[in-house]
């Protein structure tokens, strides 16, 4: 697995998340109703995914070293998110 593909993962936890879609087997916090601003994600959300994952994208491609911590921080940040 890639951290791009990591990447996917989390934008799409992301806007399932914000939308208010329940993710089965996953308790979610219930004073949290979704994204507060209106009934799409906020662009802050993919913004601060790409400040993130883009860097671990360019390390990966660099060594297999720098992959596989680049892998483990992403997958890392994707398993946070489910949490």
């Amino acid at each position: 697995m890639s951290a791009t593909a990591a990447w996917g993962a989390a934008l799409t936890l992301i806007t399932v998340r914000d939308l208010g879609i329940a993710i089965p087997g996953v308790q979610t916090n219930p004073n949290c109703k979704g994204n507060r601003i209106g009934p799409l994600p906020a662009p802050g959300d993919y913004l601060a995914t790409f400040v993130f994952f883009a860097p671990l994208s360019v390390l990966e491609g660099s060594s297999q070293q720098a992959a596989k911590f680049a892998n483990l921080l992403a997958w890392g940040w994707v398993l946070g998110l489910l949490v």
